[in-house]
């Protein structure tokens, strides 16, 4: 009777157990293969910075990873989804080089990485969402990772004077999620590589930035087979119109979510023979003087109807009550 189990079986338990970080670790004590095979999965997604965390703590994380990765460059190599919050006028109060040295330097010892998110806080200070007022090495950094071939997926959130030439760097890139990200003024549109094809588009805000590639290069969204796109205003739905049907060859998912505020929206809505999901959401304030789907009600049943080959079917509302300020109270609908 054997008395321990293969290496074979061992990295199948190490495999299985990838999004468990206790689990990893306690594997890693059994053998050096097994710390080797174990790292693979324990730098696999790598957050950086947590929000809501000490900030002391968040440079303390920046600088041990810098410290881990410069003392064994193989470790990068493991790292493929890297999550990076920005808190720039925070760090520097701490210590200037986590953004002038050490982050940067991480970002150039990531080989293997294949998606990279950048996220500004709504509630820092403007200067951190402020493209313009960061370090030249960690601009540099983020343009030469976005150049990787073995980029695939993007995501940027509350940036403002975003270079739109960041979007055309990588020449493998399917997924692309932008959130209130808002480019430079009198930016040029922007020609995208030839093996550009994306999969998959999330936008939420500003759309103009996503504009100068895709409606100025349509083969950016030639094979597009999933869309989600977040609604303001009428001009929100035009420009979703005008991407829709550069794309009603391939899409396949259609996400579409409204802002509680906006008004009623008129728009010419394009058959699309191959969509098969469809999702419309919004949120909503009970008002007992209106209906609730009032506003949107003809786009949505001309939506639905334009569409044959549908399969699912999704609305998903977040309802939110009605309070009186005058007599404190929450009035609401019931049904």
């Amino acid at each position: 009777m054997p008395t321990s189990f293969p290496i074979e079986i061992i990295r199948l338990f190490i495999e299985e157990s990838r999004d468990w970080m206790p689990t990893l670790l306690q594997l890693a004590l059994v053998s050096k293969d097994c710390m080797v095979e174990s790292r693979k999965y324990t730098f696999e997604r790598l957050e950086l910075v947590q929000y809501g965390q000490n900030p002391r703590i968040n440079c303390d994380r920046i600088k041990e990873f810098h410290r881990l990765v410069t003392a064994n460059i193989a470790l990068g190599s493991h790292v493929r989804h890297l999550d990076l919050g920005m808190e720039l006028e925070t760090f520097n109060s701490i210590n200037p080089n986590i953004c002038a040295e050490e982050l940067p330097a991480i970002l150039l010892l990531l080989p293997e990485l294949t998606s990279l998110s950048i996220t500004c806080h709504l509630i820092g200070p403007e200067s951190d969402r402020d493209w313009n007022t960061w370090p030249c090495q960690l601009k540099a950094s983020i343009s030469r990772c976005c150049s990787s071939p073995t980029i695939s997926s993007l995501h940027f959130s509350d940036i403002r004077n975003f270079p739109c030439e960041i979007l055309t760097f990588p020449p493998n890139l399917k997924h692309l999620s932008l959130i209130q990200v808002v480019g430079s003024e009198g930016e040029s549109e922007l020609p995208v590589t030839q093996t550009q094809r994306l999969e998959s588009v999330s936008i939420l805000g500003e759309w103009s930035v996503v504009a100068k590639c895709v409606l100025a290069n349509p083969s950016f969204i030639s094979c597009l087979t999933k869309l989600y796109w977040y609604i303001f205003d009428q001009e929100d739905m035009a420009v979703l119109g005008r991407v829709v049907r550069e794309i009603s060859g391939s899409l396949q998912e259609l996400s579409v979510e409204f802002y509680r505020g906006c008004p009623p929206l008129g728009s010419t809505v394009t058959p699309l023979p191959h969509l098969k999901r469809l999702i419309i959401s919004s949120e909503l304030n009970i008002n007992p003087l209106f209906q609730i789907l009032t506003n949107h009600r003809n786009f949505y049943q001309e939506l639905v109807q334009s569409q044959h080959e549908l399969e699912d079917l999704l609305f998903t509302f977040e309802v939110s009550p009605q309070i009186d300020s005058e007599n404190l109270t929450i009035r609401g609908v019931q049904s």
